[in-house]
């Protein structure tokens, strides 16, 4: 799949609360699966929490919130909405596309970490090799009395 033929997407939904308190991975994980079904590549995941409800969805008062991220062809996007929209587990869902400046901005602040972490890499060894470089009065004396002398 093409980098330039596929768009980057955000899901973000509900997962029902089956009152047992352990996170639903099962269903997190049967989601992420429609999502490569049908295609996508997934970028980043949230893993689902569990929030109060600011009203109630379904007779339920508290739900599992996560997102997923991923790339897919947007011809293909429909059948993965149709397919979500019959899943029972999922109280509500939205599908936003990501605009490319945003990915943009992302992009730039990746690099612009990876330069700063380059640039404390060569600051550590810069003051490693200063403190190697710099010597006592003692050393140079000694050292220069062995030049003197050979």
């Amino acid at each position: 799949m093409d980098e330039q033929e596929t768009r980057l997407y955000d899901l973000c939904f509900w997962i029902t609360d089956d009152q047992s308190g352990n996170a639903p991975d099962s269903f997190f994980d049967i989601i992420k699966g429609f999502v490569t079904k049908a295609g996508g590549i997934i970028v980043s995941e949230r893993i689902p929490e569990k929030r109060d409800l600011a009203y109630m969805i379904k007779k339920q008062k508290s739900a599992w919130w996560a997102e997923i991220q991923f790339r897919l062809d947007p011809a293909k996007l429909a059948g993965l909405k149709n397919t979500l929209k019959y899943e029972q587990v999922i109280l509500r869902k939205l599908i936003v596309m990501v605009p490319e400046r945003s990915q943009k901005r992302e992009k730039q602040l990746q690099q612009h970490r990876e330069k700063q972490a380059r640039w404390q890499e060569t600051k550590a060894r810069m003051t490693e090799q200063e403190k190697e470089v710099q010597r006592t009065p003692v050393d140079l004396d000694t050292k220069l009395k062995e030049i003197l002398q050979s």
